[in-house]
């Protein structure tokens, strides 16, 4: 009869022990998961911050009251375009068939 207490008890302990490894090992595993998904979570939140200081700032007010809004402060000027104007009309027109090669300028130079 002790012979049979003591196996059940050598047993549960055995158990309990065995229990309790694996149970650590998933923690573990849990714990790094979890560590991560921190890390990830403080990354995140640093951009966040810093999309709210830039959006909060004085020059991204002022940007966004100009560009989305249309206003601007009192001594701005505003030019209204015609909308049959296009950009590419407003550039200087070059005509580049009349310019010479710098090494043949450079030739006729020395061979007048």
């Amino acid at each position: 009869m002790p012979i049979f207490v003591v196996s059940v008890i050598l047993v549960s302990t055995v158990y309990r022990i065995v229990n309790q490894i694996v149970t650590l090992s998933k923690a573990r595993v849990e714990n790094r998961v979890l560590m991560s998904e921190i890390l990830r979570l403080e990354a995140e939140n640093k951009s966040l911050l810093r999309k709210i200081e830039e959006a909060s700032s004085s020059a991204s007010r002022e940007a966004r009251i100009r560009n989305d809004l249309g206003m601007g402060k009192e001594d701005d000027y505003w030019v209204i375009m015609p909308k049959d104007i296009t950009f590419d009309d407003l550039y200087p027109k070059y005509n580049l068939g009349d310019v010479k090669p710098n090494w043949l300028e450079w030739v006729e130079l020395f061979t007048r």
